[in-house]
């Protein structure tokens, strides 16, 4: 907030409140190192020494995330694999059971007309009529 010539924050964050005529980088500069001095961090303060080692470290956790979704990937492919292996073989079985299904109603069919000749037969010959 901006009274007069002066820019009011928060009593915690007594680096901001400066006169808006001396709000400059070297004024931020001095400050920091005032407070550096004082052992006191401010919020953005980072625990890195050089911002190399943050970026050594997201590199790190990019490549051992990459890593983790290859192998999550070859497992897919895997189980994937698998999946159509099994459907094959449940297509190929459903084929076999469905040519003896059709082997065997064809056999019935052929047993059934037997069958029915020899009744038709033994009828015929009850009522005296000779084949």
């Amino acid at each position: 907030m901006l009274r007069g010539n002066k820019l009011n924050v928060a009593s915690q964050q007594k680096l901001l409140t400066v006169p808006v005529a001396r709000l400059s980088f070297r004024s931020f500069r001095s400050r920091m190192a005032a407070v550096t001095h004082e052992k006191e961090a401010p919020m953005f303060w980072t625990n890195f020494a050089q911002p190399q080692q943050f970026a050594d470290l997201w590199l790190k956790s990019v490549k051992d995330q990459m890593a983790r979704v290859e192998a999550m990937q070859k497992e897919v492919e895997r189980l994937e694999l698998q999946g159509f292996e099994r459907t094959n073989e449940a297509i190929e079985e459903s084929a076999k059971v469905a040519r003896e299904s059709c082997a065997y109603a064809q056999k019935l069919q052929c047993d059934w007309r037997k069958i029915t000749l020899e009744a038709v037969k033994k009828s015929t010959e009850m009522f005296g009529v000779a084949s």
